[in-house]
């Protein structure tokens, strides 16, 4: 067997795995606090609907928390608690996860980080401190630079960074070296 068989086995075998995996433990369906709807738009910046998003908060101090692929706002459950006792939280599903809405013409962190400034205008939230795990740290940088001073503080874990500014600044020839390598 060639190692590209034995490569295409193991992956058939993961991602069986992962749909069982689904299957037995579905992403959540019924919102959690709140639902808050922003215009959705396509990439040319026309208006083609609205997106829900799923969002969990509280009062005090704000925190935004972004969480990472594949996972949902669920990932903070155990965190929750403890920041509720002196902050306010939002702890939202992104755009395609949870359940929030999941048919968008734009999955990109920019994208997202445009969806959490309507968000965050949305709610009148005038400072706020945002952390961002694995792909949610990608949307917290971009949310610094969209909000400057209104970001009191910015805490990155195990993110990943701007995929546009990776290696030569484009991300399809980024993807393409990638594909190569592999």
């Amino acid at each position: 067997m060639t190692r590209f068989k034995k490569f295409l086995k193991v992956y058939l075998i993961l991602l069986s795995i992962s749909w069982v995996y689904q299957l037995i433990f579905p992403f959540p369906t019924a919102p959690t606090d709140e639902q808050i709807s922003v215009p959705l738009q396509d990439k040319t910046g026309t208006i083609i609907n609205s997106l829900d998003l799923a969002s969990d908060s509280s009062n005090a101090p704000t925190i935004l928390l972004l969480h990472g692929s594949p996972v949902a706002v669920e990932m903070f459950d155990d965190l929750l608690p403890e920041l509720r006792k002196s902050c306010r939280i939002i702890a939202q599903d992104l755009p395609g996860y949870g359940t929030s809405t999941r048919d968008i013409p734009d999955y990109s962190v920019k994208a997202h980080a445009d969806y959490m400034v309507q968000m965050l205008n949305n709610l009148n939230v005038d400072s706020i401190h945002v952390v961002g795990y694995s792909q949610g740290g990608g949307v917290a940088i971009h949310l610094s630079e969209m909000l400057g001073s209104r970001i009191k503080s910015l805490t990155l874990l195990s993110a990943i960074g701007v995929v546009e500014l990776e290696l030569f600044g484009d991300y399809h020839l980024n993807h393409a070296i990638h594909g190569a390598q592999l």
